[in-house]
């Protein structure tokens, strides 16, 4: 996004959406226990060149869409489990699979005296490892049956492929999520 802020409109927060996801928890003692889960977001928004318009004066513009799906592990630790409100904190490792797709109207600025526009559709696929930190608090209801409000910070980063290769752009997948539902105990 550095190098994209210096000719488009956006930001990478324009890309922040919901996540779903499910988790299973296991705890291997009342205090210590192991997470693992699966989540999925998708988010888009349109660019438009800073500086430059078409013949008309209407923005050239283009979509981009980040479709992400991870798969992760994390250990747990709980450590009040008489309490009706048992924080837990953990940390773990993902494995995140992208997609990345840029659709719509770009300049080919070869010749900067003319420069041309043109419509077509850049796409990289991908996968890479990521890491994991979480801080929440299980509020329970019943014996079984809590909600729970969760933070988490993932550090992930890639190498764009596909269309977008020798171009020397890489994408980091970082961030912050806040999170909240139901849980039950089997």
């Amino acid at each position: 996004w550095e190098d994209k802020a210096l000719t488009w409109t956006g930001s990478p927060e324009d890309l922040d959406g919901m996540v779903w996801g499910i988790d299973g928890r296991f705890m291997i003692t009342p205090t210590i226990g192991f997470q693992t889960g699966w989540e999925y977001s998708s988010s888009s928004v349109d660019q438009s060149y800073l500086d430059w318009v078409d013949g008309d004066g209407r923005d050239i513009t283009h979509r981009t869409r980040q479709t992400l799906n991870e798969v992760n592990g994390l250990f747990i630790f709980r450590p009040l489990t008489r309490s009706p409100l048992r924080p837990y904190i953990g940390a773990g490792a993902g494995w995140l699979f992208w997609d990345i797709q840029e659709s719509g109207r770009f300049i080919d600025f070869a010749d900067p005296q003319d420069p041309q526009i043109f419509s077509t559709t850049y796409s990289a696929t991908g996968s890479t490892l990521s890491a994991l930190a979480i801080a929440g608090v299980d509020i329970r209801v019943s014996r079984g049956a809590s909600f729970f409000v969760e933070g988490r910070y993932r550090w992930a980063d890639a190498n764009l492929g596909g269309a977008f290769s020798g171009l020397g752009f890489g994408t980091e997948f970082d961030g912050y999520q806040i999170s909240g539902g139901f849980s039950f105990d089997f």
